[in-house]
């Protein structure tokens, strides 16, 4: 039997397939596909008002960004050298969060979040005593985007606001305790001063800078790190209390956390992050 022959005989094979068969096999075919798509929309969040913050973590210069909270990084990008001192917020007032680098006493902020040369830089003014930098929207702008300014932290137990927008009061006096962080605990307020003691926290809400509410967090046994972000995305920001590569949020700002997630991460790791990577 010559090759035509035993092509034609496989062509008489094809067609001596049951037709039920065939459709059989379609229809397993399209049922998958529907599967898959039901499980790519479900790793997608809803829609919110207000950008969602999510989590990321920094390996060397370059940031590892989860965009629906699905505990995997799905984008990176890489800014500034290794060694630089790494801030991330809006600060052009987009609604996605930028990554910026510490040279001297300015911020260099890639605001088109493409990781080639800084787009704008801010003058954090007199840096030769400061303790800390604490980021966020301090000026209170109504769409609750920005652009986030720095507070200086500096002797005494005060930090100072540095920024296009400051807020009208440029110096604030911390909160007594260990890890000072910033947020807008009211969804139609300016960012407050926070801090943290072991596993409790302390957060400002009346801007009096005095405690207002004392929140503790004793069942997770140890707290690393105080994230600070809009996780649910109805315009106040969350506490984002990390243990590790997990994070436990508690949305409702009551002392409970409501979602917990882990990021796989890589070895090498030396920074985590919250923010709007996406805008969304």
């Amino acid at each position: 039997m010559d090759v035509r022959d035993r092509r034609g005989d496989t062509n008489g094979l094809m067609r001596r397939v049951p037709r039920g068969l065939l459709v059989g096999a379609a229809f397993v075919a399209l049922l998958g596909l529907a599967l898959a798509l039901q499980v790519r929309r479900r790793d997608r969040l809803p829609a919110t008002r207000h950008p969602k913050a999510k989590l990321a973590y920094r390996v060397g210069n370059c940031v590892y960004m989860d965009l629906n909270h699905s505990g995997e990084p799905e984008k990176g990008l890489c800014y500034g050298d290794r060694g630089d001192v790494m801030k991330v917020a809006d600060f052009d007032g987009n609604g996605t969060t930028d990554l910026a680098v510490m040279r001297q006493a300015s911020l260099l902020i890639d605001t088109k979040n493409d990781g080639q040369v800084h787009d704008s830089n801010m003058d954090l003014g007199w840096i030769g005593d400061a303790q800390g930098f604490l980021v966020a929207d301090f000026s209170g702008s109504a769409d609750r985007r920005g652009p986030a300014s720095v507070c200086v932290i500096h002797g005494g137990g005060t930090c100072r606001i540095q920024g296009s927008r400051a807020a009208g009061t440029p110096e604030h006096r911390l909160l007594p305790g260990l890890e000072p962080f910033a947020g807008r605990w009211q969804p139609q307020g300016p960012a407050r001063l926070g801090v943290r003691t072991g596993q409790c926290v302390d957060l400002d809400d009346s801007g009096d800078e005095r405690p207002d509410k004392h929140l503790c967090y004793e069942d997770l046994g140890s707290i690393d790190q105080v994230l600070v972000g809009d996780w649910d995305g109805d315009g106040r920001d969350d506490l984002v209390l990390r243990r590790g590569p997990c994070v436990y949020v508690d949305t409702r700002l009551d002392g409970t956390h409501t979602e917990t997630q882990c990021l796989s991460e890589r070895l090498g790791v030396t920074d985590y992050f919250v923010g709007s990577w996406d805008g969304k």
